[in-house]
């Protein structure tokens, strides 16, 4: 039981982080795009 816990733990941990890259590179394009129109 606590063995199922912690990987339920670890995978969200780890889902949380390919949010966070995902959240990081959605930025990053969001700004490029916002760059190139004032241009």
């Amino acid at each position: 039981m606590q063995e199922q816990h912690l990987s339920a733990t670890r995978r969200t941990e780890e889902n949380y982080g390919t949010l966070k890259q995902t959240h990081r590179f959605a930025h990053y394009t969001y700004q490029a795009v916002k760059e190139s129109i004032k241009k």
